[in-house]
């Protein structure tokens, strides 16, 4: 998603060999002090993509429950 104006966090996709010991957290967290180390070239405005979960066939469950009645589409289709 593009906003004029922002900054954008989008998902960040680990690979299984390392998705242990925290390492996704740590990424995570890197990302965000790497923002705030370097201020001036970014947005004052963040918009951060947060990653949900989904079942076998690809639906969301936060979706089914609430997105939907905002948007009138289905399950958002995953981009990375």
């Amino acid at each position: 998603m593009t906003t004029p104006g922002t900054a954008n966090c989008v998902r960040c996709f680990l690979d299984p060999a390392y998705q242990r010991n925290r390492n996704g957290l740590l990424l995570s967290k890197a990302r965000f002090l790497f923002i705030a180390a370097f201020r001036e070239w970014f947005s004052p405005h963040l918009f951060a993509e947060l990653r949900g979960c989904s079942d076998e066939q690809g639906q969301s469950p936060f979706w089914d429950a609430l997105g939907h009645h905002f948007f009138d589409i289905r399950s958002p289709m995953p981009t990375g």
